[in-house]
C-alpha cells in the first residue's frame, strides 16, 4: 500500500495563504480607520483647536472637556471664558496668549480671601511645585514677598525699627501673626529675625485703585501657567509631547498612528495564520489518503483539486489589489 502524503505540496499552500490573509488584513485597515482607545491620541481624529469665549484659540496639549482622548490638559469652556484642571484643581482662566503657551490663571479661593479682606490670604504660599514639572510650570509675575512674624512682645519694637530702617511698611490686623513688605523690594535680607518666615504672592500691576499702605489692594489671584521648553519645542515642530512612567517624550502622531496600524495588521494576520494552520493540519491527520498503487485516477484528482485551490487564491489575490488601489485613490 503506498501513502500518498498533502503535508509537502500543503506547506508551500499554507505561505501562499498566510500572504494572502496579510494583503486582506492591510487592505481592510487601509480602509477602515484604526480604531483607537481611550487613552490614545491621534491628531487625525481630534479637532486642531478649540476655542472658549472671549479668549484665544486652544491647541494640544490642552483638550476640550468633551473630547477626552485628544490632549492632557482639560479645560472647560464656560459662558464667562474657560477654567482649567490642574493637579485636580480647577482654576478660572483669566487670560492667555495667543501662542497658546501661557495662560494666566486665577485661584478663586484666594480671590475671595483677599476680596474679604481675611488674613488666611497670607498663609498661602504660591511657591508650590507644579504637579507635572515634565509638562508645565507655575509661576508667579509679578510678585510681591511678605514676611509673616510671629507675635512677640519681647522683641516687637526692635523688629518694627528694623524693617522700617529697610523701608517695608507693616500689616497689624491679624490675630497671632505680624507682616512686613516692600512690593518695590522682593529680596530676603541675610540678617532677617529668626522669627519671621517668607510668603510670596501674587502682585497686581499698578492701577489707580493701587493703595501701598493697603496691602490687600497690592494682591492677585492670578498666576501663570506656561508649558516647558521642551513641550513648547516639540510641539512647534508639529509633534506632541507627553509624560509616560514620569519620563519626557516627543512623538510624531502621525507616524505613531501608521506604527499601530502596522501592528493591528500583523496581529490580526498572525492569528488567522495560527487558527488556519492548526485547522488544517488537524485535517490532513484525518484525511491521510491511502490508496493502492494502480488507484492513479484518484491521485490525479488531488492534483487537480490542488491547482483548483492554487488557481481560486490567486483570483482573491488579484481581486484584494483591485481593491486596495481604489482605497489608497480615496
Amino acid at each position: 500500500m503506498k501513502v500518498i502524503s498533502l503535508v509537502a505540496p500543503y506547506s508551500l499552500l499554507l505561505e501562499f495563504e498566510m500572504i494572502l490573509v496579510f494583503f486582506f488584513g492591510s487592505v481592510f485597515l487601509s480602509c477602515v480607520p484604526v480604531l483607537h482607545s481611550t487613552t490614545d491620541i491621534s491628531k487625525n481624529n481630534c479637532p486642531e483647536n478649540f476655542t472658549c469665549p472671549a479668549l484665544p484659540s486652544f491647541k494640544y496639549p490642552f483638550y476640550n472637556v468633551t473630547e477626552t482622548r485628544c490632549g492632557l490638559i482639560k479645560v472647560n469652556c464656560t459662558s464667562k471664558g474657560g477654567e482649567i484642571q490642574l493637579g485636580g484643581v480647577w482654576y478660572e482662566i483669566a487670560g492667555k496668549d495667543e501662542g497658546h503657551n501661557i495662560v494666566i490663571i486665577s485661584n478663586k479661593t484666594f480671590a475671595d480671601l483677599v476680596s474679604n479682606n481675611s488674613c488666611e490670604a497670607f498663609m498661602n504660599n504660591f511657591t508650590s511645585p507644579s504637579p507635572s514639572p515634565l509638562l508645565y510650570s507655575i509661576s508667579i509675575f509679578p510678585i510681591i514677598t511678605l514676611f509673616k512674624c510671629t507675635e512677640n512682645l519681647t522683641n516687637a519694637q526692635q523688629r518694627d525699627t528694623y524693617f522700617k530702617q529697610h523701608s517695608y511698611k507693616s500689616h497689624y490686623g491679624c490675630k497671632d501673626y505680624e507682616f512686613y513688605y516692600n512690593h518695590l523690594n522682593g529680596t530676603v535680607p541675610s540678617d532677617l529675625p529668626h522669627t519671621c518666615q517668607v510668603v510670596h504672592l501674587p502682585l497686581k500691576v499698578p492701577d489707580p485703585g493701587f493703595d501701598e499702605t493697603n496691602i490687600f489692594s497690592l494682591l492677585s489671584s492670578g498666576v501663570q501657567f506656561e508649558l516647558t521648553p521642551s513641550c513648547r519645542n516639540c510641539h512647534t515642530d508639529g509633534d506632541q509631547c507627553r509624560i509616560e512612567n514620569e519620563h519626557f517624550q516627543c512623538l510624531n502622531a502621525k507616524k505613531e498612528t501608521q506604527g499601530r496600524k502596522l501592528i493591528k495588521i500583523l496581529g490580526i494576520s498572525l492569528s488567522l495564520y495560527s487558527h488556519l494552520n492548526n485547522s488544517k493540519m488537524i485535517s490532513i491527520k484525518k484525511q491521510t489518503i491511502y490508496t493502492k498503487p494502480h488507484n492513479k485516477g484518484k491521485q490525479r484528482w488531488i492534483y487537480k483539486w490542488w491547482i483548483y485551490k492554487w488557481l481560486l487564491m490567486s483570483a482573491q489575490m488579484n481581486t484584494a489589489a483591485a481593491d486596495f488601489r481604489v482605497c489608497r485613490l480615496r
